[in-house]
């Protein structure tokens, strides 16, 4: 969305440079339209940032969450791997206490 909208920006901005030019070569009064093309290109210019900010944040909040839900499944499989092998090394300390047949 934002690069979208900073496009309308620069294509506001080329309206506004080509209206000069043709301004000058016809030496006619084009502050109307030059107002306009460059109050749209600001606008555009604002509005593009403001929605790579929004865009930003939201993108990030998403790799967070997904970073924190990997950590905490890496956290638990380990914790899975201590207790089996601590489930293992307390079998083979039996199988040593035991009597041999």
């Amino acid at each position: 969305m934002a690069v979208v909208i900073a496009a309308l920006g620069g294509v506001a901005i080329c309206g506004a440079v080509l209206t000069l030019f043709l301004g000058t070569l016809r030496d006619a009064a084009v502050a109307s339209v030059l107002f306009l093309l460059f109050g749209t290109a600001i606008v555009c210019t604002l509005a593009s940032l403001t929605a790579f900010a929004a865009e930003m944040t939201l993108a990030s909040r998403t790799v967070r969450t997904e970073v924190d839900e990997q950590q905490e499944a890496r956290a638990q499989e380990a914790a899975e791997e201590r207790k089996a092998a601590g489930q293992e090394a307390a079998q083979e300390a039996a199988g040593e206490d035991a009597p041999p047949r």
